[in-house]
This record gives structure tokens, sequence and C-alpha cells, in this order.
């Protein structure tokens, strides 16, 4: 009888087996090694991602900002700063793995995403008339979802075999649990990255990745946009609305429980470019080194 880590080897190289099943294996295997950070990651693609923790990182989308006109259709969004335009263009996809297997059975066309009110009113700033504005995706990004989970799955499997745990039948032995838990082989599904070198897998199948991002302080980041704004009034209308514009981006950001630290703080940092560049601007010294301090770089 073959293992269950032979089993599911098998099935996660064959593509026709659909990924959700290749999931509850992983968290039978899981739950017999008990396996808590695996589980934790199975329930989570199995059943969707909470709001508020950040998602891995093969599950940012990033797409297209359109707005809907009556007349003309859908019509890109366009704010005049690459930097910014990259930041509010990229979003978690929370939904469960079924649910985007699903979404990609229907049709083959372009699919649409609902944006938080806090970056509809940013997009508004940029438009004559207030319209309706969606993030607009290539289905083939929901499709590497897909492919990453199966290949985190496929990875995973390996490194146990590596480590010499494959069971016996639908069991495995003392000893084997015992590997599975032990320092020198730590296994965690959650850190092999199919999408570039995040760690590496040892001879004695040690898989280390996933660098952590901390988000600044939500209510000191909320009391620098209410100061950035005061003493921006006091700005020639060109600098004020470039500094608005930041503002709002990072004020969509942080209003959104879904966004990810690191556009937080990227959106942060592209706000302290605009305050550095302001040389002459009383408030400037005090807004830098405020910011300097919320990312870590005082």
């Amino acid at each position: 009888m073959a293992s269950l880590v032979d089993e599911l080897q098998a099935k996660a190289i064959d593509s026709k087996t659909p990924v959700g099943d290749l999931l509850r294996r992983v968290k039978i295997v899981a739950a017999k090694l008990d396996l808590q950070d695996t589980l934790e990651w199975v329930d989570a693609e199995l059943e969707g991602y909470a709001s508020g923790p950040p998602v891995p990182p093969y599950r940012e989308l990033n797409g297209e900002l359109k707005a809907f006109n009556p007349y003309h259709g859908w019509q890109v969004v366009l704010i005049g700063d690459d930097s910014l335009m990259n930041t509010i263009s990229s979003w978690p996809c929370r939904q469960p793995t079924s649910e985007i297997e699903d979404l990609l059975k229907r049709g083959d066309g372009s699919l649409m995403m609902t944006v938080p009110p806090s970056l509809q009113r940013l997009c508004a700033q940029h438009m004559a008339v207030p319209l309706e504005v969606k993030l607009h995706l290539d289905r083939a990004q929901l499709a590497r979802i897909i492919e990453s989970v199966r290949n985190r799955i496929l990875a995973w499997s390996l490194s146990l075999e590596k480590a010499g745990i494959k069971g016996d039948g639908l069991s495995f032995s003392e000893p084997e649990k015992r590997l599975a838990h032990s320092h020198v082989t730590t296994i965690n599904i959650q850190s092999i990255d199919t999408v570039g070198a995040v760690g590496e897998i040892s001879g004695k199948a040690r898989v280390n990745a996933q660098k952590t991002i901390s988000t600044p302080d939500i209510d000191s980041l909320r009391k620098l946009i209410k100061d950035v704004r005061n003493q921006a009034q006091a700005l020639p209308q060109k600098q004020l609305a470039d500094i608005q514009t930041r503002v709002s981006a990072l004020e969509a950001l942080i209003e959104d429980r879904r966004s990810h630290p690191s556009k937080i703080r990227s959106a942060l940092a592209n706000l302290q470019n605009v305050v550095k560049s302001l040389t002459g601007w009383g408030a400037q010294a005090v807004l830098s080194a405020e910011i300097a301090r919320l990312l870590g770089t005082h």
C-alpha cells in the first residue's frame, strides 16, 4: 500500500487533481504529524484568509484601476505618479482556493475586484466627474495562485521524504513524528516559496524563509496624516495637490485591513520623499523626522 506521502506526490503532479483535494490530503498528513503551522496554512487556503494579517506573497494581485464611464465603458484611471499607481494597484486575494478554481472555470475574460471606499475617494480626486472604480485583473494571476499552492505542496512532500518521513499506509511511526518536530528538520509549508529564493532545503531538510515586515503603528499614522494635511495648507497649489495625493494613498491603505505591511511602508516612504523635497517648507524637518521614526530609519 502506498504511503500518504507517496500518494500526495502522485496527486500533486497530476494537473487533473483539484488543489482543494490536495489540501485536504495535506491536512491529513499534517494532522497525523501534528504540524500546526501547516494545518493553519491549509485551513486558510481552504476557507479563505481572514482580514487583517497579510497574505502569502503569491496571493498578492496586481491589476489596472479602471473607472466605468457610461458612454465609453471602462477607462484606465491615471494619477500621474508611477510609484503611487504601483502601490494602489496591488491588493491581496483572500478567497478560498475552491472559489478561485471555480472563477477560472468560468469564461476567459478579465476579472474585476471591488476596491475600498478610501481608494474610490482617492481616484475621484483625479477625475472631472467621480465614477465607479474597480481593479481589473488578468485571470492568469489567479491561475498562478493555484499553481503556487500545488508547487508548495509538492515541494513540502519532497521535503518530508528527504527527511525520512514517508509513513506506512495511513500512519506514521513515532520516530517519524519526532523527526518532523526536531530542531534539525523544520518543515513548514508556509516557508516554501516557489516565487524566488526564500531559503534552501539542505541535506537535513531544513526549510526556512519568509521575511517579516512590520506595520507602523496605525494610530501614529493617522495622527501623521492629520498633521501633514494641516501643515500642507500653507503650500502652493501644485505642492499641496502632490502632498494630498500621497496622503490619500497612505490613508486608503491603512484603512483597508487587507493591505500588506510592505505596501503601507512603501506609501509612507513615497510621502517621505515628497516631504524631503520641500526644503523651504517650515514643517518639513519635523514631519520628515516623524516619518523616519515610523519607518524605523531615524
